[in-house]
């Protein structure tokens, strides 16, 4: 943009609006005119003090113009200022919870958190909201496994997937899975989750530690019934899934090389 001096000045001079400002302020940041835009922004903000654009044109112009100090307290002035506004993530996560999109509500306290590290209970709330996401990943990925070994073969491969259960270990059963279990009070759930690492892993005491704790917490806990069958079933659907995924790929390759059930 070539834009003459007396024009400039007489822009300049007649008060223009914040939006002119931006534009003009921008143009002669990158032609080098860092004097102009240094004298021009110090004048706009005592008019606008508030508007961190206007300071942040001002702070990188200082940055360009090796003037380290002054460029330094500008942009604190800045984060300072959206510091005032991140308040705003943490609204925005609250509106998310409620409509139950929490993928949205993750990335909306993520980004309050940077501003807000000290707020413990944004904190819990994110651990909470990650925790439940990560189970729910893992109803979606049986979901859709069951929907692909449908879409590709025919019914008698969930016979054989079913006679190599007791031999199959989720690729996904991890101790962060078990925490996540024990937190919500599954504590069956939790227990078989850290045996079945410890058969991969014998050596790992932290593992038979952990494990020691959660069947001592079960010992002095009697469960009903009912709530002993409920996570037998939840167990055994966690197997499925292990057995879903390891097979996919694999019945994927015989669909389309045309092997059938009846060519195993």
């Amino acid at each position: 943009m070539d834009i003459q001096e007396n024009s400039i000045n007489e822009i300049f001079e007649n008060n223009p609006s914040q939006g002119t400002l931006y534009v003009l302020l921008s143009v002669m940041k990158e032609n080098g005119r860092h004097n102009l835009v240094i004298r021009e922004c110090l004048k706009a903000l005592m008019r606008y003090p508030e508007d961190l654009t206007l300071r942040k044109i001002l702070a990188e112009t200082y940055l360009m113009d090796g003037r380290l100090v002054e460029a330094e307290s500008e942009f604190g002035k800045v984060i300072n200022g959206m510091k005032k506004l991140a308040g705003a993530y943490r609204s925005q996560a609250e509106i998310f919870v409620r409509q139950k999109r929490e993928d949205d509500a993750i990335s909306s306290l993520k980004k309050y958190i940077i501003f807000f590290p000290e707020d413990e209970d944004a904190a819990v709330l994110l651990e909470e909201l990650l925790a439940t996401s990560a189970v729910a990943s893992i109803e979606l990925s049986e979901k859709q496994i069951s929907a692909d070994i449908s879409e590709a073969v025919e019914p008698g491969i969930a016979d054989i997937m079913e006679a190599q259960e007791s031999d199959a270990f989720p690729e996904i059963i991890t101790a962060s899975l078990a925490e996540t279990y024990f937190d919500q009070g599954k504590l069956a759930e939790a227990r078989e989750i850290y045996e079945k690492l410890l058969e991969k892993d014998t050596e790992d005491t932290s593992l038979q530690s952990r494990l020691d704790e959660i069947s001592a917490m079960m010992e002095q806990k009697d469960e009903p019934e009912e709530i002993q069958a409920e996570d037998t079933a939840r167990r055994k659907k966690e197997r499925m899934i292990s057995i879903l995924d390891s097979w996919r790929n694999n019945i994927r390759d015989m669909a389309e090389g045309g092997v059938t059930a009846s060519d195993i």
